[in-house]
């Protein structure tokens, strides 16, 4: 039985390598012996395809350069927008209010002497030399004087030396606050009621 196996097997093997060998060169042949007609047909379809796609390319890039044209549009429409809004934001502001005129009549007849405009030797405590530091220092105005920080009038005088030292600043922002505002009366009150710059 062995015998008959091992002569069959090499017989077997060769049909089906044959077999192998045979359609592979069938296909081969025929695929390069097709017809003229398929071969036409065929390139004929590629070249409608390619057709197709060339056409959906040219339609895409219309498509691009109309919303291109449109982002422009709106570019230009946004500039434009945003410039009348620059050139109507000036007109519609608030302008700034015209400056207290302080009337220095009145301060006169509430407080019985005239007093000067921004004269820091009104306020009580501040006497010309001290007037001339504060000035030194940038501080020439009631306004400026209501907005210093006590500390730093306290470091004014001491870096003034030693009889400056002496001097209380404590009350000085409050009085030319209330000069500033114009409140005489206050203003009068409160320096009835200090010596020499001190409650």
């Amino acid at each position: 039985m062995r015998y008959v196996f091992s002569e069959i097997l090499p017989w077997i093997l060769g049909t089906v390598l044959l077999g192998f060998v045979l359609g592979w060169l069938f296909w081969r042949c025929w695929t390069w012996l097709r017809p003229k007609e398929h071969r036409d047909g065929e390139a004929t379809r590629l070249t409608g395809r390619i057709g197709d796609l060339e056409a959906n390319n040219r339609r895409l890039e219309a498509e691009a350069e109309a919303l291109r044209a449109k982002v422009a549009e709106l570019e230009a429409r946004l500039a434009a927008g945003a410039a009348s809004l620059v050139a109507a934001k000036p007109a519609a502001a608030k302008r700034p209010a015209a400056p207290r005129v302080l009337d220095l009549v009145a301060a006169a007849s509430v407080l019985g002497s005239k007093i000067k405009l921004d004269d820091l030797t009104v306020i009580e405590g501040i006497g010309p030399q001290i007037a001339g530091l504060l000035n030194a220092a940038g501080i020439t105005t009631w306004k400026g004087l209501s907005k210093a920080r006590i500390r730093a009038l306290t470091d004014i005088l001491d870096d003034a030396g030693p009889r400056f030292r002496t001097h209380d600043p404590v009350t000085w922002p409050e009085q030319s606050r209330l000069l500033a505002n114009g409140a005489w009366a206050e203003f009068k009150e409160l320096t009835g009621s200090l010596k020499a710059g001190h409650r």
